[in-house]
Formats: C-alpha cells, sequence, structure tokens
C-alpha cells in the first residue's frame, strides 16, 4: 500500500542523486511510498516497476538496472534475509516521519544496519505532519535547522581516498567536480591511485619542493593519470619513464664487444 511521504526542495540541489537518470530519481522518490516505516520493501524488480514506472516504457531488467544504480550510489541497500529479497532506503527514518498509525515493519533488516533516530535537519525529506497531528520536529521561531549528514556514496568515499593520497590539498570543490565527472570505474580508480603514487616518486613532483606538482582538479580534468613519469632513484639518478622503452639495452646491442659503439675503433 502506497503511503504519503515529504521531498523537500534539497532533493534537487544533490549532485549524487543529480548523475543519475530522471527515471532513477522518479523511481527512488517512489520507493518511499511503498517501503513500510522503516524504509523496508521486498527487492521485486517486476512489482515496483509496475507500481512506480506503470506508464513509462522500461523493461523489467532496466528498472533492476535502476534500483543497482541506486544501491551503488548508497542511497539504498539490496540485501537477502531469509532466502527473500529485500530493500532497505538508508536513512529513511532521518529523512522522514511515517504516520504514527502505520503498522511496524515485518521485514528484517539488513545485517549490522541500525537505523538512525530521526533528528531536525535542513536537506532532508521528511514528511509534513498530518492535519491534527502534533509536529514534534518543529524548530523553535529564529532557530535554523542543522543540516543532516547523509551516507557518502562510493564515488565520494573514492574521491576521498584521491584526496587523501593526493600531495598538494588545493581546490578541493573544484577537484571534486572534476571527480564528478569523470566517475571512474573501480578499475580507472585503481589506474589513477596508481598513477599518483607513482607519481609521488617522480622528477616532476619531487624537484623544488613539489613545486611543480598539479592542482588536483588539473590533473583530474587532463587525464594526467597516463603520463609518463620519470621515478628518481635512491641514488640520485632517474629511471626511464613509466610505460616507456629500455633505451639503454637498445643502444647496448649496437655497441661493440668492448663497448665501443660499432662503426668507432676503440682507443
Amino acid at each position: 500500500m502506497a503511503r504519503t511521504r515529504n521531498i523537500k526542495p534539497a532533493f534537487f540541489d544533490n549532485d549524487v542523486l543529480g548523475d543519475l537518470e530522471p527515471l532513477t530519481r522518479l523511481l527512488f522518490i517512489g520507493l518511499w511510498c511503498i517501503a513500510d516505516r522503516e524504509g523496508r520493501l521486498e527487492d521485486r524488480p517486476r512489482k515496483i516497476k509496475k507500481a512506480l514506472l506503470g506508464y513509462d516504457d522500461v523493461t523489467v531488467e532496466e528498472a533492476s538496472g535502476m534500483l543497482q544504480q541506486l544501491a551503488d550510489s548508497g542511497f539504498i541497500i539490496r540485501y537477502q534475509a531469509n532466502d527473500e529479497d529485500y530493500i532497505q532506503i538508508v536513512n529513511f527514518t532521518k529523512h522522514q516521519n511515517p504516520h504514527m498509525k502505520e503498522k511496524e515493519s515485518e521485514i528484517p533488516p539488513p545485517p549490522g544496519f541500525e537505523a538512525v533516530t530521526p533528528t531536525r535537519h535542513r536537506a532532508s525529506t521528511r514528511q509534513a505532519p498530518c492535519k491534527n497531528e502534533e509536529n514534534d520536529d518543529e524548530t523553535p521561531d529564529g532557530e535554523e535547522p542543522a543540516a543532516e549528514e547523509t551516507a557518502p556514496s562510493l564515488q565520494e568515499k573514492r574521491f576521498a581516498e584521491f584526496w587523501a593520497a593526493y600531495p598538494l590539498k588545493k581546490a578541493k570543490q573544484t577537484a571534486w567536480k572534476a571527480w564528478s565527472k569523470i566517475k571512474p570505474t573501480a578499475e580507472l580508480f585503481e589506474r589513477i591511485m596508481a598513477a599518483i603514487d607513482t607519481s609521488k616518486r617522480s622528477e616532476e613532483w619531487t624537484k623544488e619542493n613539489g613545486r611543480f606538482i598539479p592542482h588536483p582538479a588539473t590533473w583530474l580534468n587532463g587525464g594526467r593519470w597516463d603520463d609518463e613519469m620519470r621515478e628518481v632513484t635512491p641514488g640520485g639518478g632517474n629511471e626511464q619513464p613509466t610505460g616507456s622503452g629500455n633505451v639503454r639495452s637498445t643502444f647496448k646491442s649496437r655497441e661493440g664487444g668492448n663497448g665501443t659503439p660499432a662503426g668507432f675503433k676503440s682507443e
């Protein structure tokens, strides 16, 4: 049975949600309406598609893919309990204020999941109180509600690892915009982190106390993880650029037996 839920303007300002397709965002809103008071429902894509996207040209497989995108972005959890498939909407109890007469959830929570106690917040999707129902969450006049903490998405977690590893901490918001534009896959994320590790030992990044390290956003926008970097050896010399051929071995193959280049007489 569908329930009345509330949506606040801050929903449309969420940049992580903004990266998802419009129908996926609509599906997410719809999940609130068919979830129980704890934000749980059966993970049955066919039934969900029929209930929420019945007028849209969407297949059951596509609807399941949308649910997975929401899960990958950290907005829902898809899990199994007692051999049944379920969905938990993350932070649902923090965002919504179910009617007092809604019955208790009959669906077990995800393993290790703890529901969040509702608190006052700004960026919420909390339901407005029903008529004649006391609003216990109303803030005093002149007092601004506290900002809400939301569960970090997969890309936010990856960006946090990138930011911790990158040696130059400049213009974090600009770097996040560049990261959100790229949206690295798992494979690309590993390449980026490996490239940072190599670059931190390179001639370009170590000389003059790191003066020539590019800003994080510049590095990301330029796809600099594919650059060839010349690593500095412990003895002070330089190794060949990463990804380049072995120039020295090629030169030696053209030398005579005594180390003199072919075509020249030894002294």
